[in-house]
């Protein structure tokens, strides 16, 4: 079983080793390099990476402020995974190149077979469909049957579409399942970007460093170097976009790609792919490319099986109620990471959390009554929850915990921007922790209500003045939660009046008892419901970062 690793502290060599096999990957038509690193375990920390391109990243490249470079973006594992990639384009091409020449039969069996097992793959992974789904679906087979019976794309060498096909290609990184080098097949410049100008480019390097003397095509060395351009814009600025797609609308581009390789699998046919006037495969020729198809089918089978599952769970006491399990299931749903799981562990006593066994656990979140009792039993601790005191996300990486607090970056998100000159809060628990630490950040003065007598607190005698100059009143304590849905805290609640918003972190019910009371008021209320999704948003990026 393999631990959750951090990415960012693997040897070199390892990454660079993985870049090769990537880069290998992703020149074989129907197999992607984002399959495999998902198998292996990397796919979400360099889709981090990659997403944290941008100008500040690119302005510190040319500034040579590599170490600012390498924290914002991975560098490090982004610069090893890329060289082992490129290397990777230059040493198979040979071999490839032999192979199509001498066997080109066999090689495009091989080719068939990976591509019907990627579309097994995501057939399998599709577990919703509806009418619109299926529509999409249609669309994507009706255009790559319009492909497959126009009039094939012949080898086009314009830069601009040369550009463009290193542009779109690069997706294969992107969308596990969607091979780049069957786009160039479809573009018809297979043989050229990946095969022909890559062995030119050998040779003109040979030619450099080795005093050899192969004639050398120019126009092949500038298509590459266009090519690759292409890829590098298009994975700055398509991958964004396709990962926003994937993370957005993942079961509606499942369909499309269905739809769409289904449709164009006759242009891909190994029969069809045999140049016309070359001698007719032999019935033994015959026999041999099913097997390679059926071969290379087993293997893309096999890769997906053996894709590690995931899990991550809640830690709490009497939790069977809780949001998370749900919201993280339902989302490993939608992004069809039917390998992942979230369960709750419902412990009597935080001693009862060594008991756990951390196999194949990636992280966890926290609830009460353990936010502030897990802290000694962690690793390390971030400095944000290190100040809050609290931790509600735990990370594992390599055997070790690290404890976060998100709980204040969904309240802050949950504000959307609005001013508030005072706050009042109620409780004093973890979860008030990071509600003070989040006003701090946000620049609101607050003061704290609790019945026991605290440094910094007031008590519920005061509570009429302060409720006057409040515009922000937040309860923190647990009472109004399911199933005693009539509890709330005592207050003065004819104090409250249409300039108040009343914010109850109660999920369960809808409205409190406690928002119930103030909305008749003529407050404006709100649930903790939106900074749970924006505390759990905020997990998830840190359990992939």
């Amino acid at each position: 079983m393999k631990n959750n690793r951090d990415w960012n502290s693997i040897n070199s060599l390892e990454i660079f080793f993985h870049g090769l096999i990537m880069g290998t990957i992703n020149k074989l038509p129907g197999i992607s390099g984002g399959l495999y690193s998902i198998v292996i375990g990397f796919y979400d920390h360099l889709m981090n990476s990659i997403k944290n391109i941008n100008n500040n990243s690119i302005k510190n490249l040319f500034r040579f402020d590599f170490k600012k470079l390498n924290n914002s973006i991975n560098g490090k594992f982004l610069f090893f995974l890329s060289l082992g990639m490129i290397i990777s384009y230059f040493t198979t091409s040979k071999i490839l190149d032999f192979f199509l020449i001498n066997y080109e039969l066999y090689v495009w069996s091989i080719f068939f077979g990976l591509i019907l097992g990627s579309l097994y793959v995501l057939i399998k992974r599709t577990n919703k469909t509806d009418l619109r789904k299926l529509l999409i679906l249609f669309i994507g087979l009706s255009f790559g049957l319009l492909l497959s019976f126009s009039e094939p794309m012949m080898e086009n060498r314009a830069l601009a579409f040369v550009f463009f096909c290193g542009f779109i290609s690069i997706c294969g990184i992107t969308i596990p399942g969607l091979s780049g080098s069957f786009i160039l097949i479809l573009l018809g410049n297979y043989e050229l970007l990946l095969v022909d100008a890559v062995n030119s480019f050998f040779d003109l390097i040979a030619n450099i460093f080795k005093n050899e003397n192969y004639p050398i095509d120019n126009e092949l060395v500038k298509i590459l170097i266009i090519f690759f351009l292409g890829s590098v814009v298009g994975l700055i600025i398509l991958s964004k976009f396709l990962s926003f797609v994937l993370k957005k609308y993942p079961i509606h581009l499942n369909h499309l790609i269905i739809g769409f390789v289904l449709g164009t699998l006759p242009i891909v046919w190994p029969w069809n792919k045999v140049e016309a006037g070359e001698e007719l495969p032999t019935m033994f020729n015959n026999f041999y490319g099913l097997i390679f198809i059926l071969a290379s089918f087993i293997i893309i089978i096999l890769l997906n099986n053996n894709v590690e599952k995931k899990t991550y769970g809640l830690i709490g006491r009497n939790i069977d109620y809780s949001f998370s399990r749900n919201y993280f299931n339902d989302k490993f749903k939608k992004l069809q990471i039917l390998e992942n799981e979230y369960i709750n562990f419902d412990l009597k006593n935080i001693s009862d959390f060594k008991n756990i066994n951390l196999s194949n656990i990636y992280g966890f979140n926290v609830t009460i009554p353990y936010k502030e009792d897990i802290i000694i039993l962690l690793d390390e601790v971030s400095d944000e929850a290190s100040i809050i005191g609290a931790v509600n996300t735990i990370k594992i990486i390599d055997g070790k915990l690290k404890g976060y607090n998100t709980d204040y970056i969904g309240f802050s998100k949950s504000l959307k921007n609005k001013k508030y000159n005072h706050a009042l809060i109620f409780g004093s628990g973890g979860a008030c922790k990071a509600i003070q630490f989040s006003l701090m950040k946000l620049n609101i003065k607050f003061k704290v209500v609790s019945r026991q007598k605290r440094d910094g607190c007031i008590n519920y005698d005061d509570l009429e003045k302060e409720i006057i100059n409040s515009d922000l009143i937040i309860n923190t304590t647990p009472l109004g939660t399911y199933p005693n849905i009539n509890d709330k805290i005592q207050i003065p609640y004819q104090l409250i009046n249409k300039s108040h918003t009343c914010y109850d972190l109660i999920y369960n019910p809808e409205k409190s008892s406690f928002l119930l009371e103030c909305e008749s008021h003529g407050a404006t209320i709100k649930n903790g419901l939106e900074m749970l999704e924006l505390q759990a948003e905020a997990s998830w990026d840190i359990w992939n970062s």
